[in-house]
């Protein structure tokens, strides 16, 4: 098994774990993120859908 190093490692893939990630890079830290899903995001991404929804809302008076 190959060790690895890293300057930081985010365990989780939400939005928080994904902007503290490209933060760190963005400093030049080599980064680790760990997650169980091949799609990031978090609750956020997690549905496919953006966070604007309205156009494929069903209901008649659109939504809150």
């Amino acid at each position: 098994m190959e060790l690895r190093r890293y300057d930081a490692v985010i365990l989780g893939d939400s939005l928080g774990g994904c902007a503290a990630a490209l933060q760190l890079l963005e400093h030049g830290w080599s980064v680790a993120m760990i997650q169980d899903f091949d799609w990031i995001g978090g609750q956020m991404t997690g549905p496919a859908v953006p966070p604007d929804e309205h156009p494929w809302i069903e209901e008649e008076w659109g939504c809150t």
